[in-house]
C-alpha cells in the first residue's frame, strides 16, 4: 500500500496492490480505506505531499489559492446541463 501524508495527516490519493482488493471490496461505512490503512501501518509506503491538504473542490477555492497567470477556472455547468441533468 502506499498513501499520502500531509501535515500529519494520511489520506488520498492511496494506492493498493491487487493483493487487498478483496479486503477493500469488504469494507463498509465512511471510514474507507483508512481502517487498512491503520490496521496495517508498516506494510504502508507513506510520500509526503505538502500541500494536499487543500480542500478545492469549487471554482471560488480554486480562484482563491491560484497564480494571477494560471487559466481561468472552470465555469460550473447548470444542473441542467451536466450528467446527472440528462
Amino acid at each position: 500500500m502506499a498513501a499520502s501524508s500531509y501535515a500529519g495527516v494520511v489520506g488520498a490519493p492511496c494506492a493498493f496492490c491487487r493483493s487487498e482488493f478483496a479486503r477493500l471490496k469488504a469494507l463498509a461505512g465512511d471510514e474507507g480505506a483508512r481502517k487498512l490503512i491503520r490496521a496495517t501501518p508498516d506494510a504502508v509506503a507513506y510520500v509526503e505531499l505538502e500541500g494536499a491538504g487543500l480542500d478545492i473542490d469549487t471554482p471560488e477555492a480554486y480562484r482563491q489559492i491560484e497564480p494571477h497567470d494560471s487559466p481561468p477556472a472552470p465555469a460550473s455547468l447548470p444542473e441542467s446541463e451536466g450528467p446527472a441533468g440528462k
